[in-house]
């Protein structure tokens, strides 16, 4: 975005598909400041956006609005020696019960990034007694924490069965839900590494109200949601918070129309209120 853009050129910035931003992390941020200098109405909120950046949102949550979210730990950027830092933390959260005694199959992913980027599956085990993995993996963790935070979460075996349910929301409301799966040889989800994508017809009401619970208090939060997308997987028959994504979701319209109108309406509800 130029300096010289004005507010009088817009009614309405509604921000979509910004999947490149994690490359050009500096240069967004920098965006999004020229933004409120101009005083442009954004959509969603600014504010919103800058929380969702970064995935401690997810210990946020958990911590202060007691929201069920996937067991995580966190090693912080520029962290020198990842792998300790990783078999110390996964050591602490087995003690405390945050990890179970006996998990030890794992996933570390950048806390600022996108569609599974730096997503890495891992057997702590293995990584211990095997220095090849140890170096490789050290490898690719200095580079992520070069750049954010990673965060370190069990891998969750219902997401071969089950897949990952997603709850998407206009304005606050619940607009419909989909099921995405990866396939056999890898755990993510996104259709580019192979996931399929298909809609969750049948919702159960109570499934609904875990989702709108969680968009409700990251209303509480950050203001006005115009769009979001709840990620969810199932741990011991419940429902956990995997993401929020509340400024660069695939919304999955589906080719459905009526979805579509939907978020029309929303647009013009949020503009009219």
């Amino acid at each position: 975005m130029k300096n010289e853009w004005k507010r009088e050129n817009f009614d309405i910035l509604i921000i979509r598909s910004l999947w490149d931003y994690v490359d050009k992390i500096e240069k967004f941020l920098k965006w999004i400041e020229i933004i409120q200098n101009n005083n442009i109405k954004v959509l969603n909120d600014l504010k919103a956006i800058k929380w969702n950046i970064d995935k401690n949102y997810l210990n946020e949550l958990s911590l202060e609005n007691k929201i069920n979210v996937v067991p995580s730990v966190f090693i912080r950027k520029n962290e020198t020696s990842p792998i300790r830092a990783i078999t110390k933390a996964i050591r602490d959260a087995k003690y405390s019960g945050l990890f179970r005694m006996d998990q030890n199959n794992f996933v570390y992913k950048p806390t600022i990034g996108a569609n599974g980027l730096g997503a890495n599956r891992f057997n702590l085990n293995d990584i211990l007694i095997n220095s090849e993995q140890q170096e490789i993996n050290n490898e690719i963790l200095c580079s992520l924490l070069s750049r954010s935070d990673i965060i370190v979460q069990p891998f969750i075996s219902s997401i071969r069965d089950e897949g990952e349910t997603s709850f998407v929301f206009f304005n606050g409301k619940f607009s419909h839900s989909i099921i995405k799966k990866p396939i056999i040889s890898d755990f993510r989800v996104q259709e580019c590494y192979g996931g399929t994508v298909e809609k969750n017809l049948n919702p159960s009401q109570s499934e609904i109200e875990v989702a709108q619970n969680i968009i409700d208090k990251i209303i509480e939060k950050n203001g006005k949601i115009l769009y979001a997308r709840i990620d969810m997987l199932r741990i011991n028959g419940n429902l956990h918070l995997s993401e929020s994504e509340i400024f660069e979701p695939t919304l999955y319209f589906m080719g459905d129309r009526t979805i579509a109108n939907r978020f029309i309406s929303s647009v013009f509800e949020i503009l009219n209120s």
